[in-house]
């Protein structure tokens, strides 16, 4: 299987880090880029949007971190030019070599995605903690980086037109809303979407590897289906999913498969997410709390 990021950030590339022997570096894997620049990118197919005239980019700086860096109509250029701490060195517009190295990583790109005998899964996500400093608020944000249904299949429908062949998308979501709508109105089969909530690079290790469970060790879902003593509630979702309902049945996490237990992310702020396993009715969790089911379904 080769792994390849589609964005929208550098936590996607880290996690193809983690599941993935010595993959190669693509174009989206070390920039910042919005979904309208990844659609219109696989659109154009010349890879310009990573090429502008070094003249038109120009320094964004992150509002409340304060790192510096180069950015143009979508894409931020994060890993590209030389700082000074924080700060972007004032030489910046004598590298010039950042242009001709994503012309070939486009190339690269394009020659794997058309490969009908390379069997590929495409990762995209918005769960990098500090991805919303590339946004001005909640509506900015959904509108640069949301992962919903339509977004979904948009993407698969430009993946198609720009030839891509064998290949499965996986979803990483921040958002429990978005996940929710991927799972009632998009139908793809090749689609599997995760909620994993904000995740920041050094805790994302155990979203990653959720991903590469396998079927030999993957325990069935529907021993955790029912209500449990928290009145929280775990309810079927996707084929490998299962989303958390509180008391008034909002949702409030998923859970999946991991190796020989499961997981379970929540939302509420950063990098909640746990391991767990069931015994005898009993769901104990990596952080040392467990719930009882009390009603099976």
């Amino acid at each position: 299987m080769k792994y390849l990021s589609l964005g929208f950030s550098c936590l996607t590339r880290f996690t193809i880090n983690l599941i993935s022997a010595a993959p190669r570096t693509m174009p989206y894997d070390w920039a910042i880029t919005t979904k309208d620049f990844v659609l219109q990118s696989l659109t154009d197919l010349d890879g310009k949007g990573f090429t502008p005239n070094i003249d038109d980019l120009i320094i964004y700086e992150m509002p409340i971190d304060k790192t510096q860096g180069l950015s143009k109509d979508g894409i931020w250029f994060w890993h590209d030019f030389e700082r000074d701490g924080k700060r972007i060195k004032s030489n910046w517009k004598t590298n010039t070599n950042f242009s001709d190295k994503y012309k070939f990583l486009w190339a690269r790109l394009l020659i794997s995605i058309r490969d009908e005998t390379m069997k590929k899964c495409f990762i995209i996500s918005n769960c990098q903690s500090n991805l919303v400093e590339f946004s001005t608020g909640t509506d900015n944000f959904k509108n640069k980086f949301g992962l919903d249904s339509i977004y979904i299949s948009n993407l698969n429908e430009r993946l198609i037109s720009a030839g891509a062949r064998n290949y499965e998308i996986i979803v990483m979501n921040r958002s429990i809303e978005d996940f929710i709508d991927i799972s009632n109105n998009c139908n793809l089969k090749n689609i599997r979407h995760n909620y994993f909530g904000s995740l920041s690079l050094p805790f994302h290790s155990v979203a990653a590897n959720s991903l590469i469970s396998t079927e030999e060790t993957r325990r069935p879902l529907d021993i955790l289906i029912g209500k449990y003593d928290n009145e929280y509630e775990l309810a079927p979702n996707s084929f490998d999913t299962l989303v958390i309902l509180d008391k008034n049945k909002k949702p409030i996490g998923m859970a999946k498969n991991y190796f020989e237990g499961y997981l379970f992310s929540f939302i509420g702020g950063n990098d909640i997410i746990f391991t767990a396993i069931i015994q005898n009715d009993v769901i104990y969790f990596s952080n040392g709390t467990s719930w009882a089911k009390i009603k099976k379904y």
